[in-house]
């Protein structure tokens, strides 16, 4: 169980992190409370008006009662008018915070290291984000902008009452500790549950993800039923369990404030009632207390059903935030090395690397250097490091000693992208967007023109296929290029190489995905593209080895 001092902080800082996103918006906030404390101020003299609206029609006063009911009418229509000012004020700028979190959070996520990602599973991540953007929804479409003026709603309706009947609204005080008493007793104890059922969801969804992206080897296997007897166990049995104990106390907490706001209002009506008799109170008077009681236990009532949703949220937010705050990769150094353009020369200067202090070497003592123009092929066993060492190139991650240098300086002291910029990189799994051939093929050289993407698309051996779809280039490719054959994915990202006219080039046997015919054309076009270029190759063929200039054994 949570210790209350963590419930507590928890709490804090959430509010902390609603209040900074508020921040840029805080006229619209001022805005927002003025208008609900005029609708509360509006709203606490309606109880006023009907209680002598009553006492009137008893003692026949219709001059009065007609009198009373238009001013009723009058507050009523302006009450209205504000609602409705608000409600489009406060939709407007609810749904903006949902948009910016979820803008801002994904692209945060794109700005972290390769190595956070390596590390992270896409369901979770995603799951974490969209239930603080779901949270910040909520909390300020209902909580925040509404909080202070349910606080003038109370101390409005206590003061009144208390000019009414001290003994009725002593009881009301009474009440509210109790209620306030038992909330804050019970609700810290659902934090764990809450903890535990949203890690058994975040496990789940991490397994429907890994389906989904291998979905064409789910079906291979023909293993769809295996798949879902494993998320049934994930989502029917465990996290269900969770949930449903969690549900247990969150109705125990709700239980007990109806009882406590039913006997409230029990003994309230009844002493009203009893105090009429007796012509301590008229009738109006009891309609106008009963009506200010109602308005008192409202905010507390509605509090109580907020609660699961504040609690549960303010987790979902902490656990964001803790993502969102993490350092972001860093492209610029201090001090950087400016150079006008990258030759091409790559060099390796006792290079070790592993993914943590705790793990082993994956790199050990790497030492070669490579020219500028000249191709190198990376040979060795599954494992060994091949696809690491390119990575270090890129500098998606910093060696754990020794120096890389790109033209004789330390890859640490260039500008990232423009380091990156002057790489292309054909995976042996091509990676396509859901999108046009065009935006893929142009894909990190935004600007190319259509002759220059019609060019590279040729150079790639794509227009064949591409010319046949009904939207040619404008097609949409589908879910990881989903829409394409293996060998027709391929090709395009051989084209965004080509369109992007790179100084180092790294191929990982792109050729290998390829049917006899297409390789001989791609093979060429390769050739073409690899001359004045430095070219690193994951060979696992003997041909491609004996085309390079230097064999790299690892």
């Amino acid at each position: 169980m949570l210790k209350k001092s963590e419930t507590k902080q928890y709490f804090i800082e959430g509010f902390k992190t609603i209040l900074k996103y508020l921040e840029p918006r805080r006229k619209t906030v001022y805005l927002l409370i003025i208008l609900a404390i005029f609708t509360s101020l509006i709203n606490a003299v309606a109880p006023y008006l009907i209680g002598r609206f009553f006492d009137a029609l008893i003692a026949k006063k219709m001059n009065l009662a007609i009198n009373l009911i238009g001013v009723w009418f009058v507050f009523q229509l302006i009450g209205n008018i504000t609602d409705w000012q608000y409600a489009v004020k406060k939709k407007k700028m609810v749904l903006s915070l949902y948009a910016d979190y979820l803008a801002n959070g994904f692209s945060h996520l794109l700005k972290l290291p390769y190595s956070f990602h390596k590390k992270m599973k896409t369901g979770e991540i995603n799951d974490k984000i969209n239930r603080a953007a779901n949270f910040i929804h909520f909390a300020n479409d209902t909580i925040i902008t509404q909080t202070f003026p349910e606080i003038l709603t109370i101390i409005i309706a206590l003061v009144i009452a208390f000019s009414i009947n001290k003994i009725l609204t002593l009881i009301m005080i009474v009440s509210i500790v109790v209620y306030v008493l038992t909330i804050s007793r019970i609700a810290p104890k659902t934090v764990k549950l809450q903890k535990e059922a949203r890690k058994t969801y975040r496990d789940g969804y991490n397994r429907a993800t890994d389906g989904l992206d291998n979905v064409l080897t789910v079906k291979q296997a023909t293993a769809e039923e295996y798949e879902r007897k494993k998320l049934y166990e994930i989502f029917k049995i465990k996290a269900l369990a969770k949930d449903f104990q969690l549900e247990k106390l969150w109705e125990l907490i709700t239980f007990s404030q109806r009882i406590i706001v039913v006997f409230a209002q029990l003994s309230i009506f009844a002493l009203s009632i009893l105090f009429v008799f007796k012509n301590k109170l008229t009738p109006g008077e009891l309609v106008m207390f009963n009506s200010y009681a109602f308005m008192l236990f409202r905010p507390f009532v509605t509090l109580g059903t907020w609660w699961q949703e504040i609690q549960n949220g303010v987790i979902a937010l902490n656990d964001s935030e803790k993502i969102l705050e993490l350092e972001t990769e860093k492209y610029l150094p201090e001090n950087p090395v400016i150079i006008k353009e990258i030759q091409g020369k790559v060099e390796f200067k006792n290079v070790n690397f592993a993914y943590g202090k705790k793990h082993k070497l994956i790199l050990n003592n790497i030492n070669f250097e490579v020219a500028s123009g000249e191709t190198v092929a990376l040979v060795g066993e599954s494992g060994v490091g091949k696809t690491t060492l390119i990575d270090l190139i890129s500098l998606y991650f910093p060696p754990s000693s020794g120096e890389i240098l790109i033209d004789g300086h330390n890859g640490r002291r260039l500008d990232l992208k423009f380091l990156r910029g002057a790489i292309a990189v054909v995976p042996q799994e091509p990676s396509l967007f859901n999108d046009t051939i065009k935006n893929n093929i142009k894909y990190g050289n935004f600007e190319a023109s259509d002759e220059e993407i019609i060019e590279a698309a040729r150079l790639a051996h794509c227009r064949e296929f591409i010319e046949k779809f009904p939207e040619q280039y404008n097609q949409i490719v589908g879910w990881r290029g989903i829409k394409l054959s293996t060998g027709q994915k391929q090709r395009i990202t051989i084209a965004r190489a080509f369109l992007r006219n790179p100084k180092i080039l790294i191929l990982d046997e792109p050729t290998s995905a390829l049917d006899a015919k297409s390789e001989k054309f791609i093979q060429e076009s390769l050739e073409k593209l690899m001359k004045g270029r430095t070219t690193f190759i994951i060979a696992h063929r003997l041909s491609t080895v004996r085309k390079a200039d230097k064999i790299l054994v690892l």
